[in-house]
């Protein structure tokens, strides 16, 4: 937690999208069975992850978790549909998944003389959450075609980049963040040119993330095994070629007026 703390994230999402939405509807996060005596919720298989979930780390937990780290929340509702296409028809079928969402909603920012207020009560946290939004994801099919009926899925893409970037300008400091990601096994040279500006300085700075490999991951006993490295670099300018390190994010900080 405390490496967490250090992070200063701004803010929460609770609970993640394929943990809230499970790949079928049977196993998507239902908040009702994650609150009360921990010993008494039954848990659920999280399938998308393929793990077992005792929610222990439940709807209650999170809303502590977000009030100790001083972060904005984000609640997140099931809206119908589950990974692997499983969904709920529009209607009256969906009408006891709105009413769930909104006693969840009740839960968290409630009154304690409301049903659900006085329940999150009887958690053991009396006080409100407050300026919580919430966020639901529906795909493309859910939302409706020509003439009522379903809009087509676009085709699944063939290729997957091998590179991804993106780069923004901070217009009143006049620093430039140019991000790359490169999901490859190898090293990749990158010709950048920077256009429009006077002058694009020399020297910058360079945050890299970076793994052995694409299955590395952090775990209890190596929590910071991926780390960022943060390092002043040169070479840089309006126009110039870097090699960025396989399984990697780079944020490359440069000035230029």
């Amino acid at each position: 937690m405390q490496l967490l703390a250090d992070m200063k994230p701004a803010f929460l999402r609770f609970p993640g999208g394929n943990y809230l939405e499970g790949n079928t509807i049977a196993t998507r996060f239902e908040w009702k069975k994650t609150i009360g005596d921990t010993a008494r919720r039954p848990g659920h298989l999280d399938n998308a992850w393929h793990y077992w979930s005792s929610d222990g780390m439940g709807l209650l937990e999170f809303l502590e978790w977000y009030e100790d780290l001083h972060m904005q929340p984000l609640l997140a509702v099931y809206a119908g549909y589950s990974l692997r296409g499983e969904r709920v028809a529009p209607g009256p079928d969906l009408e006891p998944y709105v009413a769930e969402a909104l006693d969840e909603i009740e839960y968290v920012t409630g009154p304690v003389t409301s049903a659900r207020g006085a329940r999150r009560a009887k958690d053991g946290h009396p006080v409100t959450a407050q300026g919580i939004p919430t966020r639901e994801w529906q795909p493309p099919a859910r939302r409706g075609g020509a003439n009522g009926q379903p809009a087509p899925l676009p085709p699944p893409p063939q290729q997957v980049p091998t590179l991804f970037y993106s780069i923004t300008r901070d217009s009143q400091a006049g620093t430039i963040y140019l991000k790359i990601v490169n999901r490859a096994a190898t090293p990749q040279p990158v010709r950048v040119e920077i256009a429009g500006l006077a002058r694009v300085e020399s020297k910058g700075q360079s945050i890299v993330l970076k793994a052995a490999g694409p299955d590395d991951t952090h775990s209890i006993t190596d929590p910071t095994k991926i780390a960022p490295v943060t390092t002043s670099v040169d070479g840089l300018g309006s126009s110039f070629t870097r090699e960025f390190p396989p399984y990697s994010i780079t944020v490359l900080e440069l000035r230029g007026n």
